[in-house]
Formats: C-alpha cells, structure tokens, sequence
C-alpha cells in the first residue's frame, strides 16, 4: 500500500487462503499473520507452494547454465537470482502466514523466521538470508554489486536453495520431485 512504508512482493501464487479482506502473506511482507497450524492436507497450500518452487527450480536451473563473464549473462543471472529469492520468500511467507506467529520484516527475515519456527535450519537460514541480502542489493542497488559477489551470490543460492526445497517440501509432506 502506498505511503505505508510496506515492502511489497513481486510475486504471487494464486488466490490467498485466508478469508477476503485480509492482507496476506503472498501481498506483503508486513501482515496479520493468521493463526493456527499449517495444514498439510491442503492442496490449496501445496499447489502454491508448488508454484513457488517451481520458480526457484527454474531459475536455479538458469543460472547454473549462464557464464557469468558474459555481461549480457551476468545481467539474466542477477534477474534470475532476484527471482529465485523471490519465489522462496514467497513459499516461506505462506507457510509462516498459515502457522502464525511473528510477522517478518524483509526478505532476509522470512528465512530465519522460519528457521525460528523450526522448519529450516539456522545454518540454511543465515545462508538464505545472505543470498537475500544480494537480492536487496541488487534491486536497490545494482551498480554496487561486484561480479565476484554476484558468481558468490549465485554459488551459494545454487547449493542452498535446493535445499530449501527439499525441506519445505518435507514439512508439508509432499515429494519435492512432484514440484519439478
């Protein structure tokens, strides 16, 4: 919302699961955070999670195939990066929407929230938090971010994200090849 000071995010996942009316999850990352716990027979929760990893996946999958000395490359691996952050934040936004609890406050913050609410572990989490701290960088401030940051920000999403994954994908109970 305009002049509200709300960090909004870029990308959704269909209609939300909460009753109408209500800011959720995928629409920002300052919101009233539901309560209860996550239900993991939802296929409504599961086909946006999906959708979300599927981001993640295809982006990872990207960047791994781009040559970063290629300026034209680096420039698709810092949107693609910015996409794969994207599409984590917004599967860990949901599952932490759908559980309750605390609210968080940036990009950085939904991974160890997360890790909080014992989902993901805190390594992963401040390795997730780093990779989105190079997100933030590169939208706000793109000319600051290095190529050696940007190869170390694309090694690092590349080993931990598919991680992220696999763990979400436990918690919720459903086989992470069933998102590919």
């Amino acid at each position: 919302m305009p002049g509200t000071g709300t960090v909004l995010l870029s990308a959704g996942f269909g209609p939300p699961l909460h009753p109408p009316g209500r800011w959720v999850a995928r629409q920002r990352l300052r919101h009233p955070v539901s309560g209860g716990p996550v239900d993991r027979e939802s296929g409504e929760l599961i086909a946006r999670l999906a959708a979300g990893a599927g981001l993640v996946r295809d982006s990872i999958a990207r960047l791994r195939a781009l040559d970063l000395g290629d300026p034209v490359a680096a420039d698709a691996a810092r949107y693609r990066l910015i996409a794969a952050v994207e599409g984590a934040t917004d599967m860990g936004i949901t599952l932490l929407a759908e559980r309750g609890g605390r609210p968080p406050e940036s990009y950085p913050d939904v991974f160890l929230a997360l890790a909080r609410a014992g989902v993901i572990s805190v390594g992963l989490a401040d390795q997730l938090a780093m990779v989105a701290r190079l997100r933030d960088r590169l939208v706000h401030s793109p000319a600051d971010v290095t190529g050696a940051e940007l190869a170390a920000g694309v090694e690092l999403a590349s080993r931990s994200l598919p991680e992220f994954l696999k763990l979400i994908a436990g918690f919720v109970g459903t086989d992470p090849d069933r998102w590919a």
